[in-house]
C-alpha cells in the first residue's frame, strides 16, 4: 500500500503507472487501493466504472495529511471546502453527475430488456 500512496501522492496514476512504478501485479495494485480506503485514505477511480478503459486512480484524501482534499477530475488539483461533501469540485460535478445518470438510465434499460426476455417479449 505504501508504494502506491507514495505514487499517488505525485499525481494521478493509471494501473498500468502504479504497476510499473511499484513492481505489483494489477490485481496486487487493486488490492492497495482498497486497502487504502478501508484504512481512512480516500482514493478515486476518476475513468467511469464499466468501460474498457483502465483506471485512473486520483488520491481524493490523504489520511496522512488530512487538511486537503482534491478534485478527483484527472488534471484538476482544486481543493475542496470542508462542507462539500463529494469528490468533485463545483465545475467538475454537474458532468460527474450526468454520467451516472446515464449509466443508471443504460442498466435500467439493459435490466428492463432481460425481464421482457425471460417473459418471452421480444424488442
Amino acid at each position: 500500500m505504501t508504494g502506491v500512496l507514495a505514487e499517488l501522492r505525485r499525481g494521478p496514476r493509471t494501473t498500468s503507472q502504479l504497476m510499473a512504478a511499484t513492481g505489483l501485479s494489477k490485481n496486487a495494485v487493486q488490492c492497495s487501493v482498497r486497502r487504502a480506503n478501508r484504512h481512512g485514505h480516500d482514493v478515486a477511480n476518476a475513468r467511469v466504472c464499466g468501460g474498457h478503459h483502465e483506471a485512473l486512480y486520483t488520491l481524493v484524501f490523504d489520511r496522512d495529511n488530512p487538511g486537503v482534499r482534491r478534485c478527483a477530475a484527472p488534471g484538476c488539483g482544486t481543493v475542496l471546502s470542508h462542507s462539500n461533501g463529494t469528490r468533485w469540485c463545483r465545475r467538475h460535478l454537474p458532468g460527474v453527475a450526468f454520467v451516472l445518470y446515464v449509466e443508471q438510465l443504460l442498466d435500467g434499460i439493459g435490466e428492463a430488456d432481460e425481464q421482457l426476455e425471460l417473459v418471452g417479449g421480444a424488442r
